[in-house]
């Protein structure tokens, strides 16, 4: 009877003893589970700050390179008033900046590909500015001042028109916040 008590202890601890052991493997395989799932959390949390970090970023540059457009585009303006200036006036003690379009075409071509057909537009006027008044200074002709004036007015409604456009994407931009 000593005996079948003892061996039935033993084999009531060694039971028990298993089954401590099971719930502390079963212990550690969750245990490791849990840091492996954590250790994915916080690697796809970093990922997703990464990710809106770069997009706030881009947001930023973005927004910056529509300002620097758009005074860009009053640059255009500007030059084309100089150069009516010393067209329409004589003022040629007027220093004319360096034409400002190949900077617009830079950030069109960069930031903003859905403006190309307006600033090469844009850009040809300009040039057949340039050309009439050069035409103009070897042969001064009442008809191609017309015209100057004339392709004047046309860059202005061009400009214009792009800022308005250039005032919807800041819109769309403005919403995306």
């Amino acid at each position: 009877m000593a005996i079948t008590a003892v061996g039935s202890y033993i084999g009531s601890y060694l039971q028990r003893k298993g089954l401590n052991r099971a719930e502390k493997e079963n212990f550690q395989q969750i245990h490791n589970q849990l840091r492996t799932t954590t250790e994915t959390t916080e690697r796809i949390k970093q990922e997703i700050h990464l990710i809106l970090n770069r997009k706030d970023r881009l947001w930023h540059q973005r927004r910056e390179k529509l300002e620097e457009f758009v005074a860009c585009l009053t640059e255009v303006e500007s030059y084309k008033n100089k150069i009516l200036n010393v067209l329409i006036f004589q003022q040629h003690g007027v220093i004319i900046e360096p034409n400002p379009i190949n900077k617009l075409m830079m950030l069109q071509t960069l930031y903003f590909p859905e403006f190309e057909a307006p600033v090469l537009s844009i850009g040809e006027i300009v040039g057949e500015i340039e050309n009439s008044v050069r035409t103009l200074s070897y042969h001064n002709s009442e008809l191609l001042k017309e015209r100057v004036m004339s392709l004047g007015n046309k860059l202005r409604m061009k400009v214009i028109e792009l800022m308005l456009e250039s005032a919807k994407i800041g819109k769309k931009l403005e919403s995306e916040i």
